[in-house]
């Protein structure tokens, strides 16, 4: 939970109207553009100190892709992304090289992400190499990281292969702490592990943060980890934000139709309330994104839809204090 001074301070990330495009082409020898797929269609968001933002939607609606724009491993179509009121969005990777150790990108998968020609230490020791550190240094640095996500130093010359998945995980979690970033961009970080090892990773997670006043974007689809792990919540529907407020208000009063669908599908732990509540199930796929809807894009499944939906995107409106939403007629 970010403080009143870091608040007051302003956000450490600021992403304004970041628009991701993926052009379209047709033809073998001589291809041609025909049209845009928008990954990223204008979202706007921002993350103080100490904060953690959570990105929750369907698989395919754009969360990876922002991840990665927000890193610069892609460059926007459109639009801003602010460290620190510094504009990253466009720069080359020469001038983006000095904010790689200040935001760090953990990935999904920790089977992938691993050199597995190198040890442990020498993975976590690896992004140190663009510090102006010494051997021994690197190897000092490798080694505290490793403590803060409570792996022993006897494991420090093992490779890849002889950890568990969670272990890998927090290996890749060593690896981004170790440039002491400010600001942790955790792309699906327990997707890929077994239920009984997510909920060390995300309690290590929790109190990293704790102990060293880290900013973390979490990008996941599981609300049972998003209201684990959320000061705030943005959910992301076919490349936009569809609805924005601090947790503990977006799940007591979603007011979106996709948010309140999303909430309906979660399992809820008392049988008694889980048999007697009403879901909401959507009918239809997720529309192609190269043939996006006219009007808001979610009314093909939204149980609310009117004539005005397919007439008008909804622009974002603020129903309270830090929640807004982009529905023309939100509950």
């Amino acid at each position: 939970m970010p403080t009143a001074a870091a608040i007051a301070a302003g956000p450490l990330l600021d992403v304004e109207n970041l628009r991701v495009d993926f052009p379209v082409r047709r033809g073998l020898v001589f291809a041609r553009q025909v049209g845009a797929i928008s990954a990223v269609a204008g979202v706007s968001l921002h993350v103080h100190p100490g904060e953690t933002l959570s990105v929750v939607g369907e698989s395919g609606c754009g969360k990876s892709t922002l991840a990665r724009a927000i890193m610069g491993l892609i460059t926007p179509t459109a639009g801003h992304v602010r460290f620190r009121s510094a504009e990253l969005a466009g720069l080359s990777p020469a001038a983006m090289r000095p904010y790689r150790r200040r935001i760090q990108l953990v990935f999904q998968n920790p089977y992938a992400c691993l050199n597995p020609r190198m040890t442990a230490l020498e993975n976590i020791a690896e992004p140190l190499r663009m510090l102006a550190l010494n051997h021994a240094e690197r190897r000092e640095r490798a080694l505290r990281a490793m403590e803060q996500v409570q792996l022993l130093p006897e494991q420090a010359d093992r490779y890849p292969f002889a950890f568990s998945g969670g272990q890998r995980q927090r290996i890749g979690i060593a690896r981004a702490l170790a440039v002491e970033p400010e600001i942790m961009i955790l792309d699906e970080p327990v997707s890929a592990l077994d239920v009984s090892v997510q909920a060390g990773v995300l309690n290590l997670l929790k109190d990293i943060q704790q102990r060293t006043g880290i900013a973390y974007i979490f990008i996941a689809h599981n609300l049972a980890v998003i209201r684990h792990m959320s000061d705030r919540v943005a959910v992301m529907y076919l490349g936009r934000i569809v609805e924005s407020a601090a947790r503990d208000q977006l799940y007591r009063a979603p007011a979106h139709p996709y948010t309140q669908a999303l909430l309906s599908a979660a399992p809820i732990p008392d049988p008694a309330r889980e048999q007697a509540r009403q879901r909401i199930v959507l009918t239809g796929d997720v529309p192609n994104p190269a043939d996006r809807p006219t009007g808001c894009g979610f009314r093909t499944r939204c149980f609310r839809a009117s004539a005005l939906c397919a007439e008008q995107d909804p622009p974002a409106r603020q129903l309270a204090p830090g929640h807004t939403v982009c529905c023309h007629h939100p509950s």
